[in-house]
């Protein structure tokens, strides 16, 4: 098999696992804005293994005045006026989550699944890992062409563990979604950035093993454009014995 599917898939798979590692380490599984318990402005985030809270708005100071001025008049440049015209970055306070306060109200059985999730995403990084080590090596000098031969089947195999642990923790947290949603302190609570990176690691990665397993497939059938120059030619099942050869034996 020819290295440069080799050195796509490594590509590929790289990405993949970097979305992986962002949905873990982002805390932006769930998105509460402004939960009617605490005060009014603040968001709240929640991550595999932490919970975000913002700082609650603050108010402008008491002597600004805002004066709209039209769009084609230059914008003031005092640094007073330029606070209130820029984004304002929230800043957050992000603490362990579940913890044993927050299974007494969400629930054993939510902070269980929950933890589950973490731990099975966090696992799913491994074989990601692996898949990578085995493409390095495939991609580098240190391969031979029995090693390529068959290395795909390797690769394929961790990229679709990788892929089904993705999943299983997106159902896990898509199932504490949409049937404990009410245990939430806001109603409004919704999906945000993590489940959406996971989605496209799940996506990217089964695509990879399905493109993978066919170029694989298609270098063992003997195509050129997979095999390369010397496509694989089939073992007979029966060697003829050198007896058999030699005239008049």
């Amino acid at each position: 098999m020819r290295k440069t599917p080799y050195l796509v898939a490594l590509g590929i798979l790289l990405v993949s696992l970097v979305f992986t590692v962002l949905s873990i380490a982002l805390p932006d599984w769930l998105y509460a804005d402004s939960p009617p318990n605490l005060p009014p402005g603040v968001h709240v985030r929640y991550g595999l293994y932490q919970r975000c809270e913002s700082a609650a708005a603050q108010a402008p100071p008491s002597n600004f005045t805002f004066t709209p001025f039209p769009a084609a008049l230059p914008r003031p440049t005092s640094t007073l006026d330029a606070a209130h015209f820029t984004a304002k970055r929230i800043i957050y306070a992000c603490r362990p989550f579940p913890v044993r306060s927050a299974c007494a109200v969400l629930g054993e059985t939510f902070c269980v699944l929950w933890t589950t999730a973490g731990y099975v995403s966090v696992f799913s990084v491994v074989f990601a890992l692996a898949g990578l080590v085995v493409l390095v090596i495939c991609s580098s000098h240190l391969s031979t062409r029995a090693r390529r031969r068959s290395a795909w089947k390797w690769v394929t195999g961790a990229t679709f563990v990788h892929a089904a642990l993705q999943i299983t923790t997106m159902a896990i947290v898509l199932r504490l979604f949409i049937t404990e949603q009410y245990r939430f302190p806001d109603p409004n609570t919704k999906l945000y950035a993590s489940f959406y990176l996971c989605l496209t690691s799940i996506l990217i990665s089964l695509l990879l093993t399905a493109g993978l397993a066919y170029t694989g497939l298609a270098a063992r059938a003997g195509h050129k454009w997979a095999a390369g120059r010397r496509p694989y030619e089939p073992i007979p099942d029966e060697v003829p014995s050198v007896s058999s050869q030699v005239p008049g034996a």
